[in-house]
């Protein structure tokens, strides 16, 4: 059917199928026209303003196109070329080209910007779970969090563990039996390490290899002590008390003991020192660092209070103004107490002078003796002048 308005040619006719099966030529203008008419009723009823006014384009003359302008850098100055540049399909079919390095950049503040929303929570570590997941029940330590057919269990690393098997590996490594976790109290609740069976055993084959150890160097050890102690002490009650003392030491979690028999003479001196001090069998003097006085005791004369009159040697001058710069440069104060006593003050006057107790005075003198005097004696001199 011809239309009365506007021409029915190639571009203007639209093929529309009758219900008949015929086929008829449409106005294109008309049905677009009459689909805009339609929505304008339809937003007045709906009480929106009018669409915007329609602009008829002359369809026989095409616009020019303009030729599209390539960039080659994004906004922020990144090359779009190469590796850098990310070709995207948008939905009308089109593409575009975006930076790679502003895309990641944009993530990287996206993630940020959603960790801020919702912080993570902090790790909690397992002593804290299990201080918080159990309360105590006479000698049981029950567990009161998630529980797995009967069992106490606990999600670490995203897979679900018993309570009682992670404290095992954690101290002796991977389970050797199967009835490693089993408890001996017979409360399947109970998460304490003396109720756990396969602890219980490692830590009593622990204990016999810590004795065998020990009892290697019994011999040895007592030998040590009767040489050194003389007639201050029994030396049996001290050699067993530095065996004791190094039993817990060894069954603790602290840093193993590499030279048990260095480790066990150490102990077995202290306490022959301490003792002695205790009882007070040798003066105080001979048991401090000054380990000059004690190889020689025929020359009772300190070399730090040699006064300054009798100096007279150009080497000795040297000497003194040597040591003074070493105790300078460690403690200025002991530096001074040394030089007023140099010059024959006593502790009363030094005290009066610079405004401190005598107790204070002693000490900086035993640090300017630390300082100053080599340690080149043996270390059994203190023990040799103890016996007599």
């Amino acid at each position: 059917m011809p239309c009365r308005h506007h021409p029915l040619g190639a571009d203007n006719a639209r093929r529309v199928k009758n219900s008949d099966g015929s086929v008829s030529l449409r106005c294109a203008e008309c049905a677009r026209a009459a689909e805009r008419a339609y929505r304008q009723k339809r937003r007045h009823e709906q009480g929106l303003p009018p669409a915007r006014p329609y602009h008829r384009r002359d369809h026989g003359k095409p616009e020019p196109r303009t030729p599209r302008r390539i960039k080659l850098e994004c906004n922020q100055g990144h090359p779009l070329s190469g590796s850098n540049v990310k070709i995207v399909r948008n939905s009308d079919g089109t593409s575009k080209r975006r930076c790679v390095t502003c895309e990641r950049a944009s993530n990287r503040e996206y993630q940020r910007r959603q960790r801020a929303k919702s912080p993570r929570a902090p790790v909690k570590s397992f002593a804290d779970i299990l201080a918080q997941s159990t309360r105590m029940e006479g000698d049981c330590q029950l567990w009161t969090a998630k529980l797995d057919k009967g069992h106490p269990t606990l999600c670490r690393h995203k897979r679900y563990t018993r309570v009682r098997k992670i404290l095992y590996v954690a101290r002796y490594g991977s389970l050797k039996h199967r009835s490693d976790t089993a408890v001996t109290c017979g409360n399947v609740l109970c998460v304490n390490e003396a109720h756990i069976a396969g602890m219980q055993r490692e830590l009593r084959a622990h204990k016999a290899r810590i004795g065998e150890r020990i009892m290697q160097c019994w011999d040895e050890i007592l030998r040590y002590a009767h040489r050194h102690s003389g007639k201050l002490c029994d030396a049996d009650n001290i050699a067993l008390g530095a065996v004791a003392a190094t039993y817990e030491r060894l069954l603790s979690s602290e840093p193993q003991i590499e030279n048990l028999i260095g480790f066990l003479r150490t102990a077995i001196r202290n306490a022959i020192v301490d003792q002695a001090r205790r009882i007070k069998l040798a003066p105080m003097n001979t048991l401090t660092d000054d380990y000059d006085s004690i190889a020689s005791p025929a020359d009772t004369t300190d070399p730090l209070l040699i006064c300054e009159k009798d100096e007279t040697d150009k080497y000795q001058r040297q000497h003194y103004a040597q040591v003074m710069r070493r105790v300078a440069y460690r403690s200025k104060r002991a530096a001074s107490v040394l030089r007023l006593k140099r010059k024959g003050l006593s502790y009363a006057q030094i005290g009066d002078k610079l405004g401190i107790a005598k107790h204070t005075i002693e000490r900086h003198m035993n640090v300017a003796r630390r300082i100053a005097l080599p340690r080149h004696h043996s270390e059994r001199a203190p023990m040799n002048r103890l016996r007599q």
